[in-house]
């Protein structure tokens, strides 16, 4: 639930402002009970002076950096 609240979070930005910053979220395997931590960032694209598309850039992350950086999203939150 706390990563989907940020993605929408990271959704909204983009609409308002065009881009969003940097984004860590976990995907969970359907496979496997691993769990993906992925860096995103969006930007709106626009075409003739209107909003046309979002774009989005992942990264996967490796277990460290990823546990790393959701301890300070939620540290940063916690502020």
């Amino acid at each position: 639930p706390e990563d989907a609240s940020s993605l929408t979070k990271a959704h909204k930005e983009v609409l308002k402002s065009g881009s969003s910053g940097l984004l860590i979220y976990r995907i969970l395997s359907r496979h496997s009970p691993r769990e993906y931590f992925v860096q995103l960032s969006a930007r709106m694209f626009y075409k003739n002076g209107k909003m046309d598309s979002i774009g989005l850039t992942h990264r996967v992350l490796n277990e460290v950096e990823g546990t790393m950086l959701l301890e300070k999203r939620s540290s940063l939150k916690a502020k």
